[in-house]
């Protein structure tokens, strides 16, 4: 019983920290090869903090993993909200 208080102990922070992690471009190949809806993928990338990657390679890997138009144009616009404006010439 000990043993099992203190697993349940230990792993409880262990979870809180794993779902607090910035979500990224493997995150949403795995969701998108769950079979999660674009609802939700849209909603997840829109509503957390990511460390998204949007180059040519990374958009078709996405692509290549089934997500669709809409879920890659969220990952697009994440990263582009995320960079900080470039000053004017």
């Amino acid at each position: 019983m000990r043993k099992i208080l203190l697993m349940v102990a230990f792993l409880g922070p262990c979870l809180t920290l794993v779902a607090q992690q910035a979500l990224n471009n493997e995150a949403i190949i795995k969701l998108v090869k769950a079979g999660m809806s674009d609802d939700f993928i849209v909603s997840t990338i829109n509503g957390q903090q990511g460390n998204y990657d949007d180059s040519p390679n990374a958009i078709a890997a996405l692509k290549n993993a089934g997500a669709s138009d809409r879920v890659m144009t969220a990952v697009v616009q994440k990263v582009v909200a995320a960079s900080p404006a470039s000053p004017l010439p």
